[in-house]
């Protein structure tokens, strides 16, 4: 197994943890990783993996947009919020984007330091097929699992 320390030097410790997963890998800035999968009708979905402080952050938004509170089915929250639970990466949040709109997240985060190219694998397949599933299930296009 190989291990790579996302604290020296981030871009390049995270190429190195894309590339054994056979995984493309582009970069927003010095602290953002993107990660673009294609869902069934082959749209790509970015998984972002974030330098935050000495933590390191995967996300990725399911399909679902609500333009206010009220349209966000109350079933889906109490669906997430039980799927948090059982999880063994990352949890489901509400987050609010610069336009006002809500959407769901899967969100996970780690210490900065050394990281497992097998660990980084199953971080990423959890949050996509979690996410996948979601979507299947609420309404929005899914997510998928196969890297464009």
């Amino acid at each position: 197994m190989t291990t790579f320390d996302l604290s020296k030097d981030f871009q390049k410790a995270l190429k190195a943890l894309a590339t054994a997963n056979d995984w493309d890998i582009e970069f927003s800035g010095k602290t953002t990783g993107i990660l673009e999968f294609a869902n069934a009708s082959g749209e790509g979905i970015p998984l972002y993996v974030d330098l935050y402080d000495e933590q390191v952050v995967f996300s990725v938004s399911a399909a679902p947009i609500f333009k206010t509170e009220a349209d966000i089915p109350h079933e889906a929250s109490t669906y997430l919020l039980h799927r948090n639970a059982d999880l063994p990466f990352g949890f489901w949040c509400l987050e609010e984007s610069d336009e006002g709109e809500m959407f769901y997240s899967l969100v996970h985060a780690e210490p900065l330091g050394d990281m497992e190219t097998e660990h980084f694998a199953d971080v990423v397949d959890v949050l996509m097929d979690e996410c996948e599933e979601f979507d299947k299930q609420w309404g929005g296009e899914p997510a998928g699992s196969e890297q464009e």
